[in-house]
């Protein structure tokens, strides 16, 4: 049986190549979980958007306050090989449009720059990594491009 871990990509840019590092933890049976802040959210859905054709999921994919994504990334915004599609973002900013069912968590303040460090968004944080490490590691394939559009279009 294999090792259960969750790993969690660096959300900076000293990350050379956020595919590679998850097709080579994906390789290890690892599970995967993209966290991302601000114009971080673009690089990291462009980057699931490149492992599709390869058949390469991601777990979890935790947008936080990317504000335009929309203008940034267009409509179509659903990764079909993300499992699970978490939105942080503040109250009153708008919500992308484009995800299938994404889990959406409102941070309390007005101000960009602290959505990240703020302690909601730290405690879902952490509750997606427990949910993320907690989960029994599954040997399902992910749903092909024309199972999901079928599914939720």
């Amino acid at each position: 049986m294999p090792r259960q871990s969750t790993s969690l990509i660096p959300g900076t840019r000293r990350t050379p190549n956020p595919t590679s590092w998850i097709e080579h933890e994906k390789s290890r049976a690892q599970k995967v979980a993209l966290v991302r802040w601000s114009y971080g959210v673009v690089e990291a859905l462009d980057a699931v958007k490149l492992l599709e054709s390869r058949h390469v999921c991601v777990d979890t994919i935790v947008c936080i306050d990317c504000f335009w994504l929309n203008w940034h990334r267009g409509d179509d915004l659903q990764p079909s090989n993300a499992d699970r599609i978490v939105l942080i973002y503040r109250d009153q900013a708008r919500l992308p449009e484009g995800f299938c069912n994404p889990f959406v968590h409102r941070i309390e303040t007005y101000r960009h720059l602290t959505v990240a460090g703020h302690r909601h968004t730290v405690d879902v944080l952490f509750q997606e990594t427990i949910r993320l490490g907690g989960c029994a590691q599954s040997d399902a394939p992910c749903v092909s491009n024309e199972q999901f559009a079928t599914a939720h279009h």
